[in-house]
């Protein structure tokens, strides 16, 4: 299954909502997605209501990217 992103700004910042798979195979365009968001947005939420699975690769790149955001 792949991995659909949608951007959502709010006032305060940005949440990515994820459905799909966060697996190997996507976790290209996760980190895509996650590293073109500017330096600007204070805050950036991510919404995994409609994601089914997510693998260790997966986590792996939520985990990165926070430490990216931080």
């Amino acid at each position: 299954m792949s991995l659909e992103i949608e951007k959502k700004e709010y006032e305060g910042g940005l949440c990515l909502e994820l459905s799909g798979s966060l697996d190997a195979l996507n976790t290209v365009a996760f980190d895509r997605e996650f590293s073109s968001i500017g330096e600007n947005v204070p805050e950036i939420q991510l919404n995994f209501e409609k994601v089914n699975y997510i693998s260790s690769a997966g986590l792996r790149s939520i985990l990165i990217g926070k430490k990216l955001a931080s």
